[in-house]
């Protein structure tokens, strides 16, 4: 598949394969010593992985470290150059798309001063959250959506994390609420929170991921909004989760999960009502759900 130039499904099957290898090393305890004893399976992986990097266009060695496409389009590393991934024509909301991004408490201050790239003294360098702060403002200036930080004090921090649980919500509950609040501005059809260490590495409007996960029609952008809107609500982003092994395993086991760095809701009621329940969630004692306090809200859905 690597010499015929389908790099992508050489990628997939490999992954799939260290995926059920480490299935078994978990489920079965003989074949965690065995696959150790047999040398063999991991010289012929490292022996596809040669023959994916040397079919690669970039070439052995020289992995992509493309990472922006200033000009248009979005990274392939699989081609190492910027290509259109998402569809030519798509309705545009523009400033009906609200984009949210912030460090709630006072611990990570924005700077504006950009001049801090290069310095002497690494503790004088931007921090990377100031980056990432403008890339995604100059981004979203690009395609007309607004974008904002909200400035959270760690006294309204502590405000909105501190409502009788014991012990008290961790920082990750404060994302809900502030979506939560900007999802009360009706003019944004759809919010957008970003972690403040996460920015849009593609040129392409976010109109491209909306309709390719079905929370916007292709056809009509005042459908998101009507009798004939799509049926999701959320997107979000995805992220590996691990569990501590259990008595008679070997190693952890690695689940697919959803993560809370970036996600879309599309502004409705039923949506609005779906993330105070989710907020509610660690209340519902009766719901065996009293644990959630200790954990990050995205654990949650």
């Amino acid at each position: 598949m690597a010499r015929m130039g389908q790099l992508h499904e050489a990628y997939l099957y490999l992954t799939m394969t260290e995926v059920h290898v480490a299935d078994l090393m978990s489920r079965v305890a003989c074949a965690h010593s065995t696959l150790l004893q047999t040398p063999q399976l991991w010289e012929i992986l490292g022996y596809v992985e040669d023959e994916i990097h040397a079919a690669s266009p970039f070439g052995f060695g020289h992995p992509c470290s493309l990472s922006f496409c200033p000009n248009g389009g979005s990274p392939n590393h699989e081609t190492c150059r910027c290509e259109q991934l998402g569809p030519s024509f798509i309705p545009r909301l523009s400033h009906r798309i609200c984009i949210i991004s912030t460090d709630p408490g006072d611990d990570r201050p924005l700077e504006t001063n950009m001049a801090k790239l290069v310095a002497k003294d690494p503790h004088e360098l931007t921090q990377f959250w100031s980056l990432t702060y403008h890339l995604n403002r100059f981004y979203a200036r690009l395609h007309g959506y607004r974008f904002r930080r909200p400035v959270i004090s760690n006294e309204a921090l502590f405000e909105m994390l501190h409502d009788g649980l014991e012990p008290p919500r961790r920082v990750q509950w404060s994302i809900v609420r502030l979506i939560q609040q900007e999802l009360e501005d009706r003019t944004c059809h759809f919010v957008v929170w970003m972690d403040s260490d996460a920015y849009i590495a593609s040129s392409e409007p976010l109109e491209t991921v909306l309709v390719q996960n079905g929370l916007l029609n292709s056809s009509d952008p005042n459908s998101s909004r009507g009798d004939d809107a799509p049926e999701r609500l959320f997107f979000f982003a995805s992220a590996l989760s691990r569990e501590a092994a259990k008595e008679g395993e070997f190693v952890p086991r690695v689940n697919v999960n959803i993560s809370d760095h970036f996600m879309v809701v599309r502004n409705t009621p039923i949506a609005r009502q779906m993330m105070e329940e989710w907020f509610q969630l660690p209340t519902r004692q009766s719901r065996g759900l009293e644990w959630l306090p200790h954990s990050a809200p995205i654990k949650t859905l």
